[in-house]
């Protein structure tokens, strides 16, 4: 899997499946998100997007952003302004990369 996280050439008035959606806003079908143990109670505050992410492609379900909607996430970068946050993203992201065999 090629994961760019940026999509420049992608038209973004389009339906299409990503690698990955942040989780500022997700949604699940029951049965699935049962299906992957929903989210890793492991991760705190980051990585958990990525994570559940990880475990969708897993089981080959497909990802879907879906321009219709829309919704405003105030993204803070929370870990670049607080040496606190930046412990629990390091955090995270050691464990995400641990689990992940990166």
């Amino acid at each position: 899997m090629t994961i760019t996280n940026e999509y420049r050439d992608q038209d973004l008035t389009k339906s299409f499946c990503p690698n990955f959606i942040h989780g500022c806003f997700m949604l699940f079908k029951t049965k699935d998100f049962k299906d992957i143990k929903g989210f890793d109670e492991r991760y705190f505050l980051y990585m958990e997007d990525a994570d559940i992410c990880r475990k969708i492609e897993v089981t080959n379900k497909k990802i879907l952003y879906f321009p219709e909607v829309e919704i405003t996430h105030q993204h803070q970068k929370g870990s670049s302004k607080s040496i606190k946050l930046f412990f629990y993203h390091l955090s995270s992201a050691i464990k995400y990369f641990l689990k992940w065999g990166f």
